[in-house]
């Protein structure tokens, strides 16, 4: 598949273009798996809520890998 890649006017990358042909086999494919199920989306709806009303009980991704990290510490 060839791809083209769009840069900004200093050089960054933005986009990524690939061939309309490539594009409709890639949508046929993964078209089926669009849907989220409701469950799911219930789910997200209540941790999105639950992160507007309490912020503060949010842990960065980088505390909680140091976190991991020191559990895996104390277990050696």
């Amino acid at each position: 598949m060839p791809l083209q890649y769009v840069s900004d006017s200093s050089g960054s990358t933005v986009a990524v273009q690939i061939p309309i042909e490539d594009w409709k086999i890639l949508k046929d494919r993964y078209e089926q798996n669009q849907e989220i199920p409701a469950w799911h989306k219930n789910i997200i709806d209540e941790r999105i809520k639950q992160y507007q009303l309490h912020p503060e009980a949010v842990t960065s991704l980088d505390d909680f890998i140091q976190e991991l990290n020191m559990k895996e510490d104390e277990e050696i």
